[in-house]
């Protein structure tokens, strides 16, 4: 297990360069965010974090989600935004740092801006898909609402999980990664949340598809 950042914040050294880990933000000199631990199939750990998520329980299926493909309807990773633009419009979209934020179908699709002026640059391919919709599943039931246990018992095994420290000093899974396959799934309300979960518990509440990294 790596830890990434002690509890709240890791002076800075006269003698060596700050390097801040991720979920964290550097401010005069420290880092300040919260207690997270990645976890890879090599640690001894791994296969108890994954047996320990609760049971299954699935989300409705509507087979709107593709996570092979990483499409949800006919958006997906790597596809032209000059179609989608075609059939969505680009009305409905924003600047973000280089990348345009465009909602098409409920979902929010990430495109290249390189001159942040809010709108897709021509001819370029959709970045990545940010699903926060309980709407948006695939046949087998996988989707927003599901399980994370779900995805594990589905899927070939994760590349990475992340875990953070809840209210009450024990560990839950943040997110699982699928990083060869450009998938990630995410728990945030479980921790982020803990006494205003709603009615994801455990469940997925964010699902990212992207490219293979």
């Amino acid at each position: 297990m790596k830890t990434l950042l002690p509890a709240v914040l890791v002076l800075a050294s006269c003698a060596e360069p700050l390097e801040c880990g991720p979920y964290t933000y550097e401010a005069a000199g420290n880092c300040f965010g919260e207690p997270v631990v990645e976890v890879t199939p090599d640690d001894p750990t791994f296969e108890d974090t994954l047996a320990a998520l609760p049971e299954c329980r699935l989300a409705g299926s509507n087979g709107r989600l593709d996570l092979d493909g990483r499409c949800v309807d006919d958006i997906c990773v790597g596809g032209s935004v000059d179609a989608l633009v075609e059939t969505y419009g680009a009305q409905t979209c924003a600047p973000g740092g280089g990348r345009a934020l465009c909602r098409w179908a409920g979902v929010s699709v990430y495109v290249p801006d390189a001159d942040r002026d809010g709108q897709p640059d021509p001819g370029s391919s959709v970045s990545y898909l940010d699903i926060m919709r309980a709407d948006v599943s695939n046949d087998d039931g996988l989707g927003i609402g599901a399980s994370m246990s779900c995805f594990v018992d589905r899927l070939p095994a994760p590349d990475v999980l992340t875990l953070s420290r809840r209210d009450d000093g024990s560990w839950a899974i943040r997110e699982l990664n699928w990083a060869r396959a450009g998938v990630r799934v995410g728990n945030f309300m479980t921790y982020t949340f803990e006494r205003d979960m709603g009615a994801y518990g455990d469940a997925a509440d964010q699902i990212q598809l992207g490219s293979p990294w």
